[in-house]
């Protein structure tokens, strides 16, 4: 069995191995922190040519000593901290790390938590390990690496949508949703990325409540920990899409038209998101109706839109699949839905209670009579 080397990147450079520790503070050389890095991040693209234009870029030194010895000085810190007689080896112009050692990273269990999160495995736990895993950006000494970039984002991106789920499921706890939201605050490190990430990630799936919610517990902190210009940012954004949300709730909400409310799909998700919102204040209820068609024709949806009510919305999501949210009561949908298979007698349907949809409480009915 390998030994294991624990690799942080994130908020820090850190080494812990057998038991000892190696922080960029003992040894302060972006160069080390560079070539270590580029090889744990690549590990198959490390040959001598691409590791000398990344650490030395625009130098007019001899790059290709400059490496030699450069991996012979991290060597022989690795030597001298760890026992270990060669950290990096070379084969056919190509550097390695010694596989020797099993490397675990701290971004990798980020982005590992968050493809189970995707796939539905425990997504609040993967969540929560996020939240304890994250430490600030990849590499904050040398941020600004165009090779460190789009891993970077992507690993804040992962975990600002992991967060957003986890404050989701606090919503409801005030003292809990507080104390998430303030611990997704760090000290010790430049936060302005993942803030940014999250409020814009929250005004893009019209999480305006939350949104507010959260802008409102940790507007206070905003000042000793980011930035003006992230400040300003997330202010417009919170700004803007609460605008939004006022006109668009006021175009539905006055909408008098004599037949129902049509939209694309992408518009119906957003809408569905809305009306929650309303529900959580009492000022809506209903429901959301799938419905399978047996026919594709255009004139079907006409037939549709003209026997729901002008405050019904329907949406297609393809040549057989229809999409209606109904402020009804459910007695009442059995109703609807006869005067819908005068059209296609062969349709069947489903319906999910919208407030079940919020408390993860799906309860679902299946028609096709």
């Amino acid at each position: 069995m390998k030994p294991i080397m624990k690799i942080r990147m994130l908020g820090n450079f850190t080494i812990a191995y057998q038991g000892k520790e190696l922080s960029f503070a003992n040894f302060r050389s972006l160069q080390i922190t560079r070539l270590f890095c580029f090889l744990s991040i690549n590990p198959t693209n490390a040959d001598k040519n691409t590791l000398a234009t990344y650490i030395f870029k625009n130098s007019e030194a001899n790059r290709h000593n400059g490496i030699k010895t450069l991996v012979y000085r991290t060597r022989m810190l690795f030597k001298e901290y760890f026992g270990i007689e060669q950290i990096i080896y070379a084969k056919g112009g190509y550097y390695y790390l010694s596989d020797a050692i099993d490397y675990q990273f701290d971004y990798q269990v980020i982005l590992s938590a968050y493809e189970k999160f995707k796939a539905g495995i425990e997504p609040l736990e993967q969540a929560y390990l996020s939240i304890a895993t994250y430490k600030g950006p990849l590499l904050p000494m040398i941020e600004g690496d165009t090779e460190l970039t789009k891993l970077d984002h992507e690993i804040t991106q992962a975990h600002a949508l992991m967060a957003i789920y986890a404050l989701n499921h606090a919503y409801g706890n005030n003292d809990a949703f507080s104390k998430l939201a303030k611990s997704l605050f760090l000290d010790d490190a430049n936060n302005d990325p993942l803030q940014v990430e999250i409020i814009q990630q929250m005004c893009e799936h019209h999480e305006n409540d939350l949104a507010k919610h959260y802008f409102d517990v940790v507007h206070s902190s905003f000042e000793s920990h980011l930035s003006k210009v992230a400040q300003l940012k997330i202010d417009e954004m919170i700004q803007t899409q609460h605008q939004l949300f006022d006109n668009y709730m006021q175009a539905i909400d006055n909408d008098f038209g004599v037949y129902a409310f049509v939209c694309t799909p992408k518009e119906f998700a957003h809408l569905c998101q809305l009306r929650v919102r309303q529900m959580r204040r009492g000022k809506w209820k209903g429901f959301v109706v799938r419905i399978s068609s047996s026919q594709s024709s255009d004139l079907l949806l006409d037939d549709f839109i003209y026997n729901l009510r002008s405050g019904d919305c329907i949406s297609r999501f393809n040549d057989k699949e229809y999409f209606l949210l109904l402020n009804i009561k459910e007695k009442n949908i059995k109703k609807i839905m006869k005067r819908l298979k005068v059209y296609d007698p062969n349709l069947t349907y489903e319906y999910r209670n919208l407030a079940s949809l919020t408390n993860k409480k799906i309860r679902t009915r299946r028609k096709a009579e």
